[in-house]
């Protein structure tokens, strides 16, 4: 047991200390409006966060409200968004303005159940809108932190889905989620990243499996080039173990 909270405490603290160092900013990340954080994160699925940044204040001078982007035509809205691409996103987000005006009063509802009701909207949408507005503590799973607790656990392909989420949990500070998961994304998208990770810059590597591996065939490669990691689908991480694999192994 004083292990296990040993090594929450060791991944919450470096998470949180890399995140203060390397800040991002992006205007959807400082509001907590749950309008604001449902479109917000409907746009960035599948879009960058610097795309969605630009368009940020036009779009929500447009359409201020939820009531706004009900009176919109879909066409509209898809101007506003245009660069962005994926077309359907302008339809869902109309239908999801006229769900809530219509069934919710024009109050964004904060159940998990009734947000991903909504057309577009799955759990990791719906678990932000509710993390971000309320403060709960809801472990919020995307592929960017999948890929991070894929790696750090040696998690084979096959269970990885289903664990991620448990393990997300088990190292959640007990305030400051929004800005702690943040940091992972962050992370996700400056050194952990799907091909060619940094593993020599990151703060996790000392426990992190495939970082372990990757380091010490480094160590034995006399080459000046970053080492290329090229993950294939039936490829497992479980590489070797650590004492994380240990410590989560029958959690």
């Amino acid at each position: 047991m004083e292990s296990t909270q040993r090594l929450r405490r060791g991944f919450q603290k470096r998470i949180q200390s890399w995140g203060t160092r390397n800040p991002r900013d992006f205007p959807f990340r400082r509001t907590q409006d749950p309008y604001r954080i449902l479109v917000s994160e409907i746009l960035l699925r599948r879009t960058t966060a610097r795309a969605v940044s630009a368009i940020y204040t036009d779009f929500f001078a447009r359409f201020p409200s939820i009531e706004a982007l009900d009176q919109a035509r879909v066409a509209e809205i898809a101007k506003v968004i245009r660069s962005l691409g994926i077309r359907r996103r302008a339809r869902d987000l109309r239908v999801i303005a006229r769900i809530i005006c219509r069934d919710f009063g024009g109050k964004i509802p904060t159940s998990l159940g009734n947000l991903m009701a909504f057309p577009g909207v799955g759990g990791y949408i719906a678990g932000c809108v509710v993390a971000f507005h309320t403060g709960k503590s809801i472990p919020l799973v995307d592929s960017n932190i999948e890929r991070i607790f894929s790696r750090f656990f040696g998690l084979p392909n096959s269970s990885k889905a289903a664990r991620v989420s448990r393990l997300y949990a088990e190292v959640m500070p007990p305030k400051g989620l929004r800005q702690y998961h943040y940091a992972l994304i962050d992370l996700a998208h400056e050194v952990c990243k799907p091909l060619n990770p940094r593993c020599m810059t990151c703060p996790l590597n000392d426990f992190c499996v495939l970082g372990q591996t990757l380091l010490k065939r480094a160590s034995t490669t006399w080459v000046s080039t970053p080492i290329t990691y090229r993950p294939r689908a039936t490829q497992l991480f479980g590489l070797s173990k650590n004492l994380s694999t240990a410590i989560f192994a029958n959690r």
